[in-house]
Protein backbone atom coordinates (compact mmCIF):
# COMPACT_ATOMS: atom_id res chain seq x y z
CA UNK A 1 0.00 0.00 0.00
CA UNK A 2 2.45 2.57 1.13
CA UNK A 3 4.40 1.80 -2.47
CA UNK A 4 1.16 2.59 -4.51
CA UNK A 5 0.84 5.82 -2.14
CA UNK A 6 4.53 6.91 -3.11
CA UNK A 7 4.26 5.89 -6.85
CA UNK A 8 0.89 8.24 -6.79
CA UNK A 9 2.73 11.07 -5.35
CA UNK A 10 5.81 11.02 -7.42
CA UNK A 11 3.51 10.87 -10.67
CA UNK A 12 1.87 13.71 -9.49
CA UNK A 13 5.17 15.33 -8.83
CA UNK A 14 5.97 14.82 -12.66
CA UNK A 15 2.91 15.59 -13.68
CA UNK A 16 3.65 19.40 -12.28
CA UNK A 17 7.24 19.58 -13.03
CA UNK A 18 6.09 18.88 -16.90
CA UNK A 19 3.42 21.60 -16.50
CA UNK A 20 6.49 24.47 -15.56
CA UNK A 21 8.64 23.06 -18.20
CA UNK A 22 5.32 23.88 -20.50
CA UNK A 23 4.76 27.18 -19.16
CA UNK A 24 8.65 28.14 -19.75
CA UNK A 25 8.46 26.91 -23.12
CA UNK A 26 4.81 28.73 -23.85
CA UNK A 27 6.54 32.39 -22.05
CA UNK A 28 9.88 32.09 -24.15
CA UNK A 29 7.94 31.77 -27.32
CA UNK A 30 5.77 34.51 -26.63
CA UNK A 31 8.47 36.29 -25.62
CA UNK A 32 10.41 35.55 -28.94
CA UNK A 33 7.63 36.44 -31.06
CA UNK A 34 6.81 39.95 -29.11
CA UNK A 35 10.64 41.07 -29.24
CA UNK A 36 10.78 39.98 -32.63
CA UNK A 37 7.78 42.13 -33.83
CA UNK A 38 9.21 45.25 -31.90
CA UNK A 39 13.01 45.17 -33.06
CA UNK A 40 12.14 43.60 -36.57
CA UNK A 41 12.71 41.31 -39.01
CA UNK A 42 16.58 41.65 -39.26
CA UNK A 43 16.80 40.99 -35.29
CA UNK A 44 15.76 37.30 -35.33
CA UNK A 45 19.12 36.24 -34.34
CA UNK A 46 19.44 38.69 -31.27
CA UNK A 47 15.84 38.07 -29.96
CA UNK A 48 16.78 34.48 -29.98
CA UNK A 49 20.00 34.50 -28.51
CA UNK A 50 18.50 36.93 -25.43
CA UNK A 51 15.46 34.72 -25.00
CA UNK A 52 17.56 31.60 -24.62
CA UNK A 53 20.05 32.97 -22.60
CA UNK A 54 17.74 34.24 -19.89
CA UNK A 55 17.15 30.79 -19.93
CA UNK A 56 20.43 29.63 -18.60
CA UNK A 57 20.11 31.64 -15.57
CA UNK A 58 20.76 29.42 -12.36
CA UNK A 59 17.17 28.26 -11.47
CA UNK A 60 14.26 29.08 -9.21
CA UNK A 61 12.38 28.32 -6.28
CA UNK A 62 8.49 27.41 -7.81
CA UNK A 63 5.59 27.32 -5.84
CA UNK A 64 3.87 24.02 -6.85
CA UNK A 65 -0.09 23.69 -7.37
CA UNK A 66 0.38 21.68 -4.20
CA UNK A 67 1.72 24.55 -1.89
CA UNK A 68 5.02 23.05 -2.06
CA UNK A 69 8.33 24.68 -2.94
CA UNK A 70 10.83 23.06 -5.46
CA UNK A 71 14.16 23.84 -7.30
CA UNK A 72 12.86 24.57 -10.64
CA UNK A 73 15.46 24.59 -13.62
CA UNK A 74 14.67 24.85 -17.43
CA UNK A 75 17.39 22.48 -18.19
CA UNK A 76 16.72 20.08 -15.45
CA UNK A 77 16.50 16.64 -16.44
CA UNK A 78 14.12 13.46 -15.25
CA UNK A 79 15.27 10.60 -14.97
CA UNK A 80 12.11 8.24 -14.34
CA UNK A 81 12.95 4.77 -13.75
Amino acid sequence: MQNTELAKEGDNKIKMIEAIHKSTLRTLLKNIVKDHYAKGEEALTEVLYENLSRLGKPGKIAQLPDGSREYFSPFARLDVA
